[in-house]
Formats: C-alpha cells, sequence, structure tokens
C-alpha cells in the first residue's frame, strides 16, 4: 500500500513561498502541493483518494483521476514529488511511497 511521507507537516500546512513563486508550476499543481502538503505523515496514498479530496463532485467540475496524475506527474519532474518504491516485510514490490520535497530536488534547474 502507498503511504505519503510528509515531514513538514502538523496541525497546520506551511507552504513555503517558493512554492508560489516557483513559474514552472500552473495553479493546478501548486493546489494538489498545497493539499498534499495539508495530508498527515502516512496518509494511505491514492491518486482516487486525492481526486475526492481536491473535488468531492468530480462529474459537475471535470476534474478526476487523469488531472490529479498530470499534475503529480509535474511534480515529480520538478522535484516537488519523490516516488520511492516500497517492498512489503517479504521483499516484494509492494507499490511506492510519495515523498514531498521542499525546497524541489533539482531547484536549481
Amino acid at each position: 500500500m502507498s503511504k505519503l511521507i510528509n515531514i513538514i507537516q502538523d496541525r497546520y500546512s506551511v507552504i513555503p513561498n517558493e512554492v508560489f513563486t516557483d513559474r514552472r508550476l500552473d495553479y493546478r499543481s501548486r493546489g494538489v502541493l498545497g493539499t498534499l502538503l495539508s495530508l498527515p505523515n502516512g496518509w494511505d496514498f491514492s491518486i482516487l483518494g486525492l481526486a475526492e479530496l481536491v473535488n468531492p463532485d468530480v462529474e459537475e467540475k471535470g476534474e478526476g483521476k487523469y488531472a490529479i496524475r498530470i499534475c503529480l506527474q509535474k511534480l515529480e519532474k520538478l522535484g516537488y514529488l519523490q516516488r520511492i518504491q516500497s517492498k512489503n516485510d517479504n521483499g516484494k514490490y509492494a507499490g511506492y511511497d510519495y515523498k514531498i520535497n521542499i525546497p524541489p530536488l533539482n531547484h536549481n534547474i
């Protein structure tokens, strides 16, 4: 099962200003990143679960898993999100954990 690794989350969300000033991020990706920062460390990560958090009325507003997947790919490409392959107790593949990186890993690009 995939987990979210959020080391800066507490009872409130801390969003560094660089998230808002990074011109490589579009508004949708900023919103998804902000939502990820609000989630507790260890949250059971799924694209569907994230899509429901971002927009519970998916049918009416046209958002969904596809839009969230695109945002996650963009955040990963820019270094804000890192997918880490996880293994179960038997050492077998068990999905990915998602780690938030602020500043982004490749922030000098």
